[in-house]
This record gives C-alpha cells, structure tokens and sequence, in this order.
C-alpha cells in the first residue's frame, strides 16, 4: 500500500507539471488560427506559456511568449482589434507596453505550413508594430488600422508580452474589420449618418440627471450603438444622427457605456445641422447638452 501511495503521488505531481507548462495551441506561426471579419469578437486567446524560438523580431526583440493568427485580405484596409479580458497567473498586474503585437505578410501562400518560413523581419506590415500605450495609456485594447494590403494575400498576426517583474499574463479577444462594416469609419458626417435618434415628448431624466432605473428604461427603448473596433483611450471619433423635431426647442442626452479600466468619456462636443448636410445652427460641449442655445427648431424639419 505504501508503494502504491508513493508512485500515485509522483504521478500526479508529475501530471500537474506536465499540465503548467501547456504551451498554447497557436504558439508556432505553422499553428496560427485563422481569423474570420465580423462585427463581434469571438476568438479568445493567451500569450500564456508560449515561446519565441525562431520567429521575427522586428516588433520587439524582448517579447518571450508568442501567439499567431491569420487571414486572407478581401479588402486593402482591414482592422485588428485585441482588447484585454482578464489576467492570469499571480503577480500584481501586466504592463501595457509589453503587450503588444505585429502583422506579417505572406504573400499568396494559403496554409501555414506554407507560408511560416517565408516570414521574416522584413515582412512586417508598416505601422502594425504597437502595443497598448501605442494609443491611450493602459486602456486594455490596441487596434492596428492596416492600410495598403494586397487583396487575397495572407496576413499573419503575431501577439506577444514580455514577462518578468512577477507579472500578470493578458488574457484576451481578437478580431479584425473590414472597414466598410467597421463604425469607427462610417457614420461621421450628415451626408452617412449612423441612423435615427430616439426621441422622447419630454426629459426622460430628471433635472440632475439619469437613475439607474431611467437608463436602463432608455437603453431598453432605444437603438444602442456599439464603437467597432472599441474606442482607445485618447481617441477621437465623430457619429452624425439624425431627428425630425416635433416641437420648437429640446435637447440632447447621450448615454455612454466604456469598457476603460476606471475610464469614461472626458471631453465631447455636439452641433446641430439641418438635413442635406445644411450649415451648423447650434453647438455645445458636455456642460451644455439640454438646449440648442435658443435656436428656435421648425416642426417636421430634420
């Protein structure tokens, strides 16, 4: 019985070793998964346990551990979107600046096995080296905006972080756009505007602002919309919408959810311009939403 107790032991220690150093699926580029565009992420993934043996540094030399994706372009402009959903291992946080991640262009070859060792330091797509501070400070998403793509060549995707420092390993969600279906590229001017705002008779909020109860009543009325790819911190973006007034005066609240570690929308400005891309009739910033500075509207114009 003591023997056997002993070799059980050694056997799950060994097991649970053997389970530690798991390296993930897509540590080699000849693993890389393939990306398919859509509007909401999918594809998880972790840079946990990889390796960098043998691959391209022209992204940073310091990166030790790895993961790949890739995809075919169908567009000469594409975006990669990598946003932070949980950390793992014990240490007291991650870097943004270690994270970050690099695109490579293959060429016409179709499968990994093909195309892996014809990358070299040399294929990096300009501008695809970043991290996530490359834009905003510690937002947790970075997005590569690819432009000049050849169409139908294969693009490889190499992610990686930089550990020491007892540092926190990201966990995230990968996807890419093509910018015709992408928000953060249409919608920004009357002449495309994202669609109709919901109208309401009369303030749905209070005097000083929206209860819990209130938004959660708003949003459940109103057509939401989501920013694709996510906004970074410091990004600026403009979306035009559209009302048709039922009255001679209102207002403007703008209800905005972020997905920023303790971050929010700290500077926004509106103007308000007649249909047919007319010229601007009033404007404001976050401390003037509830008038159109006295601009008398007309009923039925939009």
């Amino acid at each position: 019985m003591r023997t056997l107790n002993k070799w059980t032991c050694s056997f799950v220690a060994v097991l649970f070793t053997a389970l530690g150093w798991a390296q993930p699926a897509n540590d080699a580029c000849t693993s890389a998964i393939l990306l398919t565009a859509g509007t909401s992420c999918s594809t998880t993934g972790t840079t946990q346990n990889g390796s960098v043996t043998g691959e391209p540094t022209a992204c940073n030399s310091n990166w030790t551990q790895t993961v790949w994706y890739y995809f075919q372009a169908t567009s000469t402009s594409m975006d990669i979107q990598l946003q932070l959903t949980g950390l793992l291992g014990g240490g007291s946080g991650y870097f943004p600046d270690r994270w970050g991640m690099a695109v490579y262009n293959a060429g016409t070859n179709s499968t990994p096995a093909a195309a892996c060792p014809t990358i070299t330091n040399a294929s990096m797509v300009s501008g695809s080296c970043i991290n996530t501070n490359t834009v905003g400070s510690g937002d947790g998403v970075m997005v590569a905006y690819l432009t000049g793509l050849t169409l139908n060549n294969y693009y490889y995707i190499q992610v990686g972080y930089r550990t020491g420092n007892g540092s926190q390993i990201p966990q995230f969600c990968i996807n890419r756009f093509n910018p015709a279906n992408a928000t953060m590229h249409d919608c920004s001017s009357c002449s495309s505007p994202c669609g109709a705002s919901c109208g309401f008779g009369s303030n749905p909020c209070s005097s000083s602002g929206c209860t819990t109860a209130q938004i959660n009543a708003i949003t459940a009325s109103c057509t939401q919309f989501s920013a694709a790819p996510a906004f970074e911190g410091g990004t600026n973006a403009s979306q035009c919408w559209t009302f048709t007034a039922e009255g001679t005066s209102g207002g403007i609240n703008e209800i905005i959810y972020s997905n920023c570690s303790g971050g929010n929308v700290s500077n926004f400005s509106w103007s308000l311009q007649t249909s047919a891309c007319g010229s601007t009739v009033a404007s404001g910033d976050l401390t003037d939403m509830t008038t159109f500075d006295n601009y008398t509207l007309t009923i039925g114009q939009s």
